[in-house]
């Protein structure tokens, strides 16, 4: 049995076939163990790499408590604020599902990453693809 590490991966190889607590498996049994590793990092580091940094993901926590806390003391204010952040925000979306459907991203992994169907991915950006 051998361990794996990779931040948010933690991998297990157990008879030449390498697994991921993220709950991918490779489809069959490498042919050595080495192989099997192999394969486990190219599986992470892929995964790893679509991964948003975590320092930005805590400035958009951080972000998300204290416009949070400004709706409970500040509502006007929160709500300029929200209107600023949806100029920039929607263009935003706009263009990172534009790239990733450059990459050869399905509508069904466009969904995923933001968390809606497929059906809903290609409704709202559908526009995008002409």
């Amino acid at each position: 049995m051998s361990d794996l590490e990779l931040p948010g991966h933690h991998g297990t190889v157990i008879d030449h076939r390498p697994t991921c607590d993220c709950g991918w498996h490779a489809d069959h049994p490498s042919e050595t163990r080495a192989d099997a590793e192999s394969e486990w990092w190219r599986h992470a580091l892929i995964a790893n790499e679509a991964r948003p940094p975590d320092w930005l993901l805590v400035k958009s926590d951080v972000l998300r408590e204290q416009v949070t806390e400004m709706i409970r003391t500040r509502p006007e204010a929160a709500l300029r604020l929200l209107a600023e952040i949806d100029t920039w925000h929607r263009p935003l979306t706009q263009h990172a599902v534009a790239a990733y459907r450059s990459t050869g991203a399905s509508w069904t992994d466009v969904g995923n990453n933001l968390g809606i169907t497929r059906q809903a991915a290609h409704e709202r950006f559908r526009h995008l693809d002409t």
